[in-house]
């Protein structure tokens, strides 16, 4: 028998799978997924937050135009926000949705990561693709490692994610995602891949995480109010660092810890020999030029003796207002 916090995933994931495949915004549409839903009869949700989707869902069909308000109101990320922020951080973050979407839907994901009683999100999700007739895609024999546990849930949301990056003394703590046909889409969408000015943390196309590339390159945002990798300028102090000398980046198969060996501002409309956006897999000689680049670059020497054959991430994001100056956090795997 499902417990109630099941059901209460069970009902809001069949939520945000509708808020997926129907324009909430749109009348017809609206009237669509309200006679479906009345088909399913008393099945349709368990708990008081499908309830009340349904009533309000039934609030704005065109029979009921009398008691429609002037404006639709329900955005599809904030039916996932708000009702997952009620389940798991309480009213007082649900409240904070509409003006810090981005922030609360990262606390979400952040608190998912943690939390027991979502070891059921895959069962809800595969059973409400079936029940409201939507495909989804095998993901087949892929050949690579079994996912960690605590990531699978994650992977089955969006199946770009890849890992997780969690920086010491800071606020980064966010999946990590690559979308390899078109990588710049996570610069301006999010996790559940809506447009959002603060875009997610992800990678470029050609990036391998399994088997693992010797050095992978992590891309977020620099944003004013500290999300994303807006609190890697902390870095630019050698104090920070001393206090905060390491960050995790784990992929989806393996958990790793990184100590920072370097911090950089770069400026990548110079011509150089060497560019860390494009170094990989190393010989004798790229790691030469790798070291030179460092030598360079490095705000101040951080006391880290480079060794050939460190597995390297770089957690890159622009410097302040200039346009090509990057800000590179040089982590080592210990």
């Amino acid at each position: 028998m499902k417990t109630k916090n099941e059901k209460m995933l069970q009902d809001i994931h069949k939520i945000y799978t509708i808020s997926q495949n129907y324009n909430l915004t749109d009348q017809k549409e609206v009237d669509l997924i309200y006679r479906k839903l009345k088909k399913q009869g008393k099945h349709r949700f368990h708990t008081w937050i499908g309830k009340s989707f349904f009533e309000e869902l039934k609030t704005k069909t065109s029979s009921a135009k009398y008691r429609r308000y002037a404006v639709f109101g329900i955005r599809q990320i904030e039916i996932l926000a708000f009702l997952t922020a009620v389940l798991l951080l309480g009213i007082g973050a649900a409240s904070r949705v509409k003006d810090y979407e981005n922030k609360v839907l990262q606390e979400i994901l952040g608190e998912m990561k943690t939390q027991e009683n979502m070891d059921s999100l895959p069962n809800a999700i595969s059973q409400e693709r079936t029940e409201m007739d939507l495909s989804g895609a095998d993901d087949g024999d892929t050949g690579n490692p079994l996912i960690l546990e605590e990531y699978q849930r994650f992977y089955d949301l969006n199946e770009d994610f890849v890992g997780w990056i969690k920086v010491q003394g800071t606020g980064i703590d966010y999946p990590v995602l690559q979308y390899k046909e078109n990588p710049e889409i996570y610069l301006s969408h999010n996790f559940f891949k809506k447009e959002d000015r603060s875009g997610a943390i992800f990678l470029d196309g050609v990036t391998s995480v399994f088997p693992k590339d010797k050095n992978i390159v992590l891309y977020g945002h620099n944003m004013s109010d500290g999300s994303m990798f807006g609190e890697l300028k902390k870095y630019k102090e050698k104090t920070f660092l001393e206090e905060h000398p390491n960050f995790e980046f784990d992929t989806l198969y393996e958990k790793s810890m990184y100590q920072i060996a370097a911090v950089l501002v770069t400026d990548i409309s110079d011509v150089q020999d060497f560019c860390y956006y494009n170094f990989y897999n190393y010989d004798e000689q790229e790691f030469q030029k790798y070291m030179e680049f460092i030598s360079k670059n490095r705000l101040y020497d951080t006391g880290y003796q480079f060794m050939y054959g460190d597995f390297f991430v770089m957690l890159s994001t622009c410097n302040g207002q200039a346009t090509d100056s990057r800000l590179v956090i040089v982590g080592v795997k210990k």
